[in-house]
């Protein structure tokens, strides 16, 4: 994103971690926040506790949540741009100055030949790991992005603390968590 001024009132689809933090950032500079998402929890990698705790937090700071809904379009309303949805309850409309399309991704998986291998992805085209970052297929690990772990710097740096301390024929050492880093290896 490359703006210069602040929305008046944005609209976020998608509630994943990208556009959560987009979504408090942008209240916290003044901005009007609505967020629809079509799942029926926030942060959907979370735990329901989490999930209910963020958005009470979000809630809190003036974000308006629209859970279970799905964007069936956009149309414009004036100045405004309003999402189309199909929701269970409320408005089927949100209306704001800007929409930020925080949807997901999808991995680039498709071209690895990874499945000639026998490494097992999922209907997301992310590959499948263990615990210990290891693939279904001997010798191949899975890191970052391609995992669905995580895409952040701190999980990259945790993956591959994890697979260096998990060469093949090891046993796997313990891991816990460290209160100065995202993981201490003992």
């Amino acid at each position: 994103m490359d703006i210069d001024f602040l929305p008046r009132h944005l609209t976020i689809l998608g509630a994943g971690d990208i556009g959560l933090e987009f979504a408090q950032m942008y209240r916290r500079f003044g901005s009007e926040v609505s967020i629809v998402e079509e799942g029926l929890h926030l942060a959907r990698h979370a735990e329901d506790d989490v999930s209910t705790t963020i958005r009470e937090i979000l809630e809190q700071e003036g974000i308006h949540v629209r859970l279970n809904a799905t964007c069936m379009g956009f149309s414009r309303r004036g100045e405004d741009i309003a999402a189309q949805v199909e929701c269970a309850s409320d408005d089927p409309e949100v209306s704001g100055s800007h929409v930020l399309l925080a949807v997901g991704r999808r991995p680039n998986t498709d071209d690895l030949g990874i499945t000639g291998v026998g490494v097992v992805v999922d209907k997301r085209r992310y590959i499948a790991v263990g615990d210990h970052l290891r693939t279904t297929a001997p010798g191949i690990w899975a890191l970052r992005d391609c995992n669905g772990k995580g895409a952040f710097i701190h999980t990259s740096v945790n993956d591959a603390e994890i697979v260096w301390v998990n060469p093949p024929g090891n046993d796997p050492p313990q891991i816990q968590r460290s209160h100065c880093r995202p993981w201490s290896l003992h």
